[in-house]
């Protein structure tokens, strides 16, 4: 519904959750969190690439 939202109103995106989750329990990696709930170092990289990838690469000047 969000993402819906935001495409409606042309406001960038970045969908952290589906890139960063364990499918089958639906929760944060353990790859980028060392305790499931907070991100580790890699769960920060890969936080700034979406972000990157989704928002401030369509930025156009």
């Amino acid at each position: 519904m969000i993402k819906e939202n935001a495409r409606g109103l042309n406001i960038p995106f970045a969908d952290y959750f589906s890139a960063s989750c364990e499918t089958p329990v639906q929760r944060l990696a353990i790859e980028y969190s060392n305790d499931g709930l907070h991100l580790s170092t890699k769960g920060y990289e890969l936080l700034a690439e979406v972000i990157y990838d989704e928002v401030f690469s369509k930025i156009t000047l």
